[in-house]
């Protein structure tokens, strides 16, 4: 898949709510929020792999900025390491 970089989705976010987002823009293969256990929160972020790349840009396209749980969303391809480009 084609993955995302989502940042800025609050401490308590959900994979539901996340994947349905997502899926608005094409088919959502994975969600992935990075979790502080010890805090017991999330760390404000998510990795959310598209089945492909035009549902990647789209979502892109649509969803950087876009508010949910009152903070605007940054979303962006992920270009860490083994990211598909």
């Amino acid at each position: 898949g084609f993955t995302l970089y989502v940042y800025n989705i609050g401490f308590h976010p959900n994979e539901q709510n996340l994947a349905g987002l997502f899926s608005k823009y094409g088919v959502v293969n994975k969600v992935d929020i990075i979790w502080d256990w010890q805090k017991n929160q999330s760390k404000g972020f998510a990795f959310i792999s598209m089945a492909t790349r035009e549902a990647a840009q789209l979502a892109i396209d649509n969803l950087n900025g876009y508010m949910l749980y009152n903070r605007p969303l940054q979303v962006s391809f992920y270009t860490g390491r083994n990211a598909k480009q």
